[in-house]
């Protein structure tokens, strides 16, 4: 099967919210690419892998599979040029969900080094760079800074066509960094913008469990625990439907043992 072919078929599941069968694809077909010493499209399947590792909570095998991308990016004498950014995008980003901050904003430095020398300042490829760069800072607690990359991102993925998905997810993002600023009115009010694409073409975006999670921590910030659990709830079901079992679900039902001691109370 083409490399072509194998990118449409992981987009048709994850479509359908079918992540187990994505993984079994992608491990079938890098098999095949090995044997077959297709390099090239080892290379892109490889960076599927390290996203789909990141999104299920899996960092530290993204972080092997990103290794050994970055030694293929060397062999194919692709330094420099936007495979390697893509690629040190995604290093980036698994890195972030591992914890391993300081090597993440390092990473990104280098891949948006690469995308400007490339003339790509304005690709989704900046945006994707600003926007995962803004949750590093979210998760050291430098609001600004996160809020600063936020902008930056939104501003971009609103001139491109068919970006709903992503505006929606950035709009998640910075909707936590108000929040954490304590600007709860502002919050919500990027919740409410990012609501009318999720109760419509967005219930199955994998990005909704977060939405669900984001309007139960803006509930519990209101004090209003009994909606805060609700939110929680249905994050958790939504999540463990997608994805199973995963660190998200651990952090959710953190979030919803908070708000039932607060209701208890």
């Amino acid at each position: 099967m083409g490399v072509k072919e194998v990118l449409r078929q992981l987009d048709d599941l994850y479509q359908i919210c079918r992540r187990d069968e994505a993984e079994l694809l992608l491990e079938r077909e890098i098999s095949s690419c090995r044997r077959q010493k297709d390099e090239e499209g080892l290379l892109l399947l490889f960076n599927e892998l390290i996203g789909l590792y990141r999104e299920t909570g899996r960092a530290e095998k993204g972080i092997l599979i990103a290794e050994e991308a970055a030694l293929l990016i060397q062999k194919l004498n692709l330094c420099q040029t936007p495979q390697q950014g893509a690629t040190l995008l995604n290093a980036a980003s698994v890195h972030r969900v591992a914890g391993h901050y300081s090597q993440s904003l390092m990473l990104y430095q280098q891949a948006a080094e690469i995308f400007q020398k490339n003339n790509l300042e304005n690709s989704f490829y900046m945006a994707s760079l600003y926007n995962n760069k803004s949750q590093v800072y979210l998760d050291m607690n430098q609001y600004e800074a996160a809020l600063n990359y936020q902008e930056k991102a939104l501003y971009l993925i609103e001139t491109f066509s068919n970006s709903q998905s992503e505006i929606a997810t950035t709009k998640i993002n910075i909707s936590y960094t108000y929040m954490a600023l304590n600007k709860l009115e502002e919050a919500g009010r990027v919740l409410e913008e990012a609501m009318e694409y999720y109760q419509t073409s967005g219930k199955n975006d994998s990005h909704y469990p977060a939405f669900l999670s984001a309007f139960g921590h803006l509930a519990f910030n209101q004090k209003d625990y009994i909606l805060a659990a609700q939110y929680f709830q249905q994050a958790l079901e939504t999540e463990l439907n997608t994805f199973g079992e995963n660190d998200a679900c651990k952090m959710i039902r953190l979030n919803l043992q908070a708000a039932m001691e607060k209701i208890k109370q």
